[in-house]
């Protein structure tokens, strides 16, 4: 979790800083404020996202549903980008379904697997169906249509990007363990029969 608050940290104040340095057609404070309430908008669009995507039914979340078959290229694409090296890093919120997905807890349990498969593929669609969704926070900007802002473009889409890439690393980390995980689950369906 250190390491999201740091970045998002890191951000805003470089996002606000250089509004400041190279933007300035308003006061100085203004491009921190509103580096803020695009970073809260991002914030807010991504928890009401993970809200109605939890409330959907759980029969649309199989792990052997295509949506979830992960390319093997795309694994390999995930293992160059490093990701054994920085899930550790990524805050894992299980907590707010109270079940953690930060490792296997019990790999000979397929109950327990199952649960485990459930909440990575809700996981999956979450962290992905976010990116798109994050696009409203754009619309903050209610200067822009009149020509009078250009916030939307020098704070909106860097903030954006940001969001797009911490919501995408949770995305890629569980799509990088749905196969072993499915794999393990086959395993200890086989061997409870």
């Amino acid at each position: 979790m250190l390491f999201y608050i740091l970045v998002i940290s890191i951000s805003i104040i470089l996002i606000s800083g250089f509004n400041i340095w190279l933007n300035p057609l308003f006061p100085w404070y203004t491009y921190i404020i509103w580096t803020v309430l695009f970073a809260v908008a991002a914030f807010a669009i991504d928890a009401v996202v993970a809200i109605i995507v939890r409330k959907l039914p759980e029969r649309g979340f199989n792990y052997q549903n295509k949506i979830f078959n992960t390319p093997r290229g795309i694994l390999k694409l995930f293992e160059i980008l490093g990701v054994k090296k920085w899930k550790e890093k990524v805050p894992e919120l299980g907590q707010f379904t109270n079940f953690r997905k930060n490792h296997v807890a019990d790999p000979k349990n397929p109950e327990y697997l199952k649960r485990f498969l459930l909440e990575a593929c809700y996981g999956i669609v979450i962290h992905e169906i976010t990116i798109p969704f994050s696009l409203l926070i754009l619309l903050i900007d209610y200067r822009m249509y009149t020509g009078a802002s250009n916030m939307w473009l020098t704070i909106g889409i860097p903030v954006l990007v940001i969001n797009a890439i911490l919501s995408l690393m949770p995305a890629m980390i569980l799509r990088y363990n749905l196969l072993k995980l499915s794999r393990l689950y086959e395993k200890a369906l086989a061997k409870n029969k």
